[in-house]
């Protein structure tokens, strides 16, 4: 498979993504993460707090995500930060949840960057 494959055929959506593992590391495998069943956002500091809930739930009944979550929420984490936060803080939090027939595992040697073009 080449990289230019996984990015035309997988990742024409916004909250897919590639996760490459370098071949460097023994029997290291990529992941693939398409069509997103669950997305969790947060704005402000009652998204965020109910957003780690949601996340939770997702990982109970089994599916598997990504995400990221800013610096600057963790000022809404202890109540002695809260004064260093901004109000126009937003895009605290983002994750994207996938069920297991979405998540592609692809053996890291088996990907080939050495087709020519460009990404």
């Amino acid at each position: 498979m080449t990289v230019e494959s996984i990015f035309d055929k997988y990742l024409k959506d916004d909250n897919s993504a590639f996760f490459y593992t370098p071949v460097i590391y023994k029997d290291s495998y990529s992941y693939i993460f398409k069509n997103p069943e669950v997305i969790i956002i947060a704005e402000n500091q009652e998204e965020l707090f109910n957003a780690f809930g949601l996340i939770e739930a997702q990982r109970k009944i089994g599916r598997t995500g990504y995400g990221f979550m800013k610096y600057e929420a963790g000022y809404y984490l202890e109540e002695k930060f809260l004064k260093y936060r901004k109000e126009n803080n937003t895009g605290l939090l983002k994750f994207c949840f996938f069920n297991k027939e979405n998540v592609i595992k692809i053996k890291s040697d088996e990907i080939d960057f050495t087709s020519g073009g460009s990404v």
